[in-house]
């Protein structure tokens, strides 16, 4: 009799227990990530974005019975993976299914500039008061009050692309807003937050250098002639992105390329990273700048060209 007692006891812990927990479904459940829980109890979310990691490429119909239970796919990734929007309270019947492996986080690797990831970002792209301007994408269910909840805790908006005339005509479609960034440190955090998809460079501000962030004789110069664009970076064989400087400065970074940056060095490094025997860390950081990639979405105005102005070399 005290068996069966102590037997019933357990039981009616037990079931306390899940009521008072109502996550403990999903913290038992080994197809699910505990980082992709621990964001939904912490941020009291009814949709989670995740990757779902299948066994095989979804058929259509397979495809359509996902999206019958209210999952809205967001892009393809490789190796049998899609980004999606995923119900909470739907979880549980999506893992009983037999083709689903497991639901992750969606990798920082594929929502920010590997430059922010691993904090190597380009001098130029930095404006004078220090800030970076971001073109942040949302997924194309978040609403327009809540995207900008998530910016506002980061920066103040520039430019809010949600209220561009198409927004209402066009849906289903990624929406972007574009703010200033004070440091990486922030950045990272952002590409954390759930309703983010990208996080890229935004571009620079009309009119401004970044004498700030280079060294002034990159920079110095006697007339318009003397200031240039050029693809390069200092003590770096690859460039992501196009620098202001002056003609000085560019025949001096080709010449260390020419004597630093030996193609067949690099290539080896290449091959041995491709096949898993080198992490990308242990290339040389000269020619790290060559796997970072960079979505400008707005830029110098280089047709208009650079100019001269008391003796700093400028953007127009």
């Amino acid at each position: 009799m005290k068996k069966i007692i102590f037997i019933l006891l357990i039981l009616v812990i037990f079931i306390s227990g899940c009521f008072n927990n109502p996550y403990a479904s999903l913290e038992n459940n080994p197809k699910v990530d505990s980082r992709v829980v621990g964001k939904i109890k912490s941020s009291s979310l009814d949709t989670v974005h995740a990757m779902i990691q299948f066994d095989h490429v979804l058929n259509v119909g397979e495809r359509k019975s996902l999206e019958g239970d209210n999952i809205i796919f967001h892009g393809y990734n490789g190796n049998n993976s899609y980004t999606a929007s995923i119900p909470v309270s739907g979880i549980e019947n999506l893992t009983q299914i037999t083709y689903v492996k497991r639901i992750i986080p969606v990798p920082l690797e594929i929502k920010m500039e590997r430059y922010f990831l691993y904090g190597k970002i380009p001098n130029s792209a930095f404006n004078d008061d220090g800030t970076i301007k971001l073109n942040v994408i949302f997924y194309y269910d978040i609403p327009e009050e809540r995207a900008v909840e998530v910016i506002t805790k980061y920066g103040d908006i520039i430019i809010n692309g949600y209220e561009r005339e198409e927004y209402e005509e066009n849906l289903p479609e990624d929406y972007d807003i574009y703010f200033h960034a004070l440091n990486n440190d922030s950045v990272l955090q952002l590409g954390k937050e759930d309703e983010v998809r990208y996080v890229g460079f935004g571009g620079w501000e009309p009119g401004i250098s970044n004498e700030n962030y280079e060294k002034k004789d990159t920079l110095s110069c006697d007339s318009d002639d003397d200031c240039i664009f050029d693809w390069s970076e200092e003590n770096s064989c690859y460039s992501p992105l196009p620098q202001l400087i002056n003609k000085e400065t560019k025949e001096r970074r080709a010449k260390w390329r020419e004597e630093n940056c030996d193609e067949e060095e690099f290539n080896l490094l290449w091959q041995k990273y491709k096949q898993g025997e080198i992490n990308w860390e242990d290339i040389p950081e000269k020619w790290q700048n060559f796997g970072l990639s960079i979505t400008v979405v707005d830029h110098y105005n280089q047709s208009a060209g650079p100019y001269c102005d008391n003796g700093i070399c400028k953007a127009r």
